[in-house]
């Protein structure tokens, strides 16, 4: 003890004790124990202190050595390196921070009992404390996992905030009204020997005329859903009757009629039940590629007179044989309506002599908008010696009544016209042979029908 021993000076590790003694450790650990608060969080230790003392009796050497917490040995009186089985068990036992370890220890050091820092031996409690997680170590996500696991902390959660819908079953009455596309049905008509067809009531929503080369006319009437008409083949229809047919397309239906090769005079009759608007009809007419002269008569007596009605099936005869008769022996222009003379006349009056005549009718007033030649001379022309006056009305009210004026043929119309055909041989006009007269009587148009004992 007298001797002063040497030691290497080289990192010391838990194997080796350094010189101290039982009662300078324990002074030392209840010191380690006082640090304040504030020191713990923080890895202010350092290693195991390579500088070992001198002598013994050196207590200069005892305390530097014994300045390092980080882990305290101890030996025996004798100088011995071995330590006592009662001492051991105190000597050996890490006095590092336990918050600085537990910051640094990884979930795998928390099943070992040597220290990761100073390879001691831990205590048992310190590692039970380390190893388990407190309300006060751990946040409440931490805890949750722990004690629940993570798959079953979600479904708790969804069952707190997820709210049951209530649902109940609602049935509606059989009363109300439901709105539906109407069921197609097609009528096709095939026949050579078919002259007319007249449907009343009828449940079809198209009307195919496929190949009718004797057909003259057809009439509907209160067909609820009749909407299209078609033609293929059917050269010589030349009268359409559509009365309270409440789906009717008009624009589709005159476009089909008015598209027909112009093998005869057509005369179109419509009574409408919903509103039609007048000035987009006569453009879609006049402008379109139709090789005919075309007349419109808005009828609005109520209820509805048919005198006009009867009488255009009279005069409209009688301005296409003019036509006829002066283009096949007068040498007169024939009128077109190619694409070409569609773009050179694409603003009113696309290409035609457009007129309107006025009047009234038993009360009721009516208009007609047409580009018909020779028809204002006609009905300002006095009466000639063919004159007829058995018959009630006159041209005052109708629109023209020609054999109240004796105008019965084409030859004698066209002495009283002589003067403008003229004038229209000179300025190269031309005319169709054929006319189409669309008749709208609007006694219909609320879309409650009228009694009618012409229909």
């Amino acid at each position: 003890m007298g001797q002063s021993k040497q030691f290497p000076l080289e990192e010391s590790s838990c194997e080796k004790g350094c010189q101290v003694t039982s009662e300078q450790i324990k002074a030392d650990m209840k010191a380690a124990r006082d640090i304040p608060e504030k020191k713990k969080n923080k890895d202010v230790y350092p290693s195991c202190s390579s500088t070992s003392a001198s002598t013994v009796g050196n207590s200069s050497s005892l305390s530097t050595a014994s300045q390092s917490p980080d882990c305290v040995r101890t030996v025996n009186s004798s100088g011995s390196s071995e330590p006592s089985p009662a001492e051991a068990d105190v000597s050996r036992q890490c006095v590092c921070s336990p918050a600085g370890s537990e910051d640094s220890m990884e979930e795998g050091d928390a099943e070992s009992s040597i220290c990761p820092r100073c390879s001691c031996h831990r205590p048992q409690e310190s590692q039970r404390r380390t190893s388990r997680c407190s309300d006060e170590e751990r946040p409440s996500t931490s805890r949750a996992c722990v004690v629940n696991g993570p798959d079953e902390v979600a479904k708790t959660k969804t069952r707190h905030t997820m709210k049951r819908k209530r649902t109940a079953d609602k049935s509606t009455s059989t009363s109300d009204p439901v709105i539906e596309d109407d069921h197609v049905q097609v009528l096709v008509l095939k026949s050579k020997n078919l002259v007319g067809v007249t449907m009343t009531n009828c449940g079809i929503t198209d009307l195919v005329l496929k190949d009718c080369p004797k057909m003259m006319f057809i009439h509907a009437t209160r067909c609820r859903v009749l909407k299209h008409l078609k033609v293929e083949s059917a050269p010589l229809v030349n009268r359409f009757d559509y009365a309270q047919c409440k789906k009717l397309n008009m624009d589709q239906v005159l476009d089909q009629i008015l598209r027909m090769p112009p093998e005869r005079n057509r005369i179109i009759y419509l009574r409408p039940m919903q509103q039609v608007d007048t000035l987009t009809l006569e453009q879609k007419l006049f402008s379109g590629p139709y090789p005919y002269h075309i007349c419109i008569i808005h009828e609005f007596s109520n209820p509805p007179n048919v005198r006009n009605k009867v009488r255009i099936r009279s005069w409209m005869d009688t301005i296409a044989n003019i036509n006829q008769e002066l283009i096949k022996y007068e040498f007169f222009p024939e009128a077109s309506r190619t694409e070409d003379d569609l773009k050179k006349h694409p603003k009113y009056p696309w290409g035609r002599d457009i007129y309107t005549l006025e009047g009234v009718v038993d009360g009721a007033p009516y208009s007609m908008i047409s580009d018909f030649p020779w028809l204002r001379s006609l009905r300002a022309a006095e009466p000639n010696s063919f004159a007829r006056y058995d018959f009630e009305d006159d041209e005052e009210s109708t629109i023209y009544a020609p054999r109240r004026k004796g105008q019965l043929s084409a030859d004698i119309c066209m002495e009283t016209i002589g003067e403008e055909i003229s004038e229209m041989r000179q300025m190269k006009k031309g005319v169709f042979q054929r006319v189409v007269a669309i008749f709208i009587h609007y006694c219909d148009v609320n879309g409650e029908p009228v009694e009618d004992d012409y229909i």
